[in-house]
């Protein structure tokens, strides 16, 4: 091979290697203050859960006074438990401990108290509540959006034993670090190119992308085109924002 026909292949390397560097510069440049905000999230992780709790248990303690006939609660209860028979009612005192522990009884109970037969009736607002619990920054992120926290996973320590702050309802947690975030949330249409791209290769409707990207969740080569896509649209997002 001459040296010519080596420069093709030197220059897409090269290529390669900035596009690289760029994302990572723009990694660090928000590393310094993804770093203080986790560490306040840390912080602040025990005192959330503890809030989340108080506020779950409200929503079932409360409903004694809002809704006082006992029918009331006899329907309500009726319902939760043709879908999970373990419910064992809201006048039950086990009653936010088994919300604490079941997420697939959660999941439920939240929906069935969301409905108008029960808003009606005077049962606590759930959109007010998650309104409530809801870090500020992350509510009005346009829907399917992400990148706002980028982390690598530990290949040392992918499960951690003994965690300092363990999840009030996940016995799992992963070990790895932060390593900085997008200065805005990007849309999962520019983050997983490929994804989205099969999909409307295969005809699938588009309406179904959010569920299906949840259960496969996808991975994608950061190539050259791939930043220059993302840098585009962060700075025009920037200037929009400005």
């Amino acid at each position: 091979m001459t040296e010519n026909e080596t420069v093709p292949d030197e220059l897409g390397q090269l290529k390669k290697e900035i596009g690289k560097l760029r994302l990572q510069a723009g990694l660090r440049k928000a590393l310094s203050a993804e770093l203080a905000k986790q560490k306040k999230i840390s912080e602040e992780a025990t005192k959330q859960a503890e809030e989340s709790a108080r506020i779950l248990e409200g929503l079932s303690k409360n409903l004694s006074r809002y809704v006082s006939p006992q029918v009331y609660k006899k329907l309500f209860d009726k319902k939760l438990k043709a879908i999970r028979p373990e419910w064992e009612g809201l006048d039950s005192e086990n009653a936010k401990n088994q919300l604490k522990a079941n997420g697939a009884l959660r999941k439920p109970f939240v929906e069935l108290m969301d409905k108008a037969e029960f808003q009606n009736l005077g049962f606590p607002d759930v959109a007010s509540t998650r309104v409530a619990i809801t870090d500020p920054e992350y509510l009005d992120l346009p829907l399917a959006s992400g990148g706002m926290t980028v982390g690598r996973i530990s290949k040392d320590q992918p499960i951690l034993e003994n965690v300092i702050t363990p999840h009030p309802t996940y016995n799992t947690q992963i070990g790895g670090e932060y390593i900085g975030g997008f200065e805005v949330p990007i849309p999962r249409q520019l983050l997983a190119p490929d994804f989205y791209a099969q999909r409307r290769a295969l005809g699938t409707d588009p309406k179904d992308d959010p569920r299906s990207f949840q259960l496969a969740k996808p991975s994608q080569e950061a190539t050259p085109e791939w930043v220059d896509r993302l840098s585009e649209y962060i700075e025009n997002a920037k200037q929009l924002r400005d």
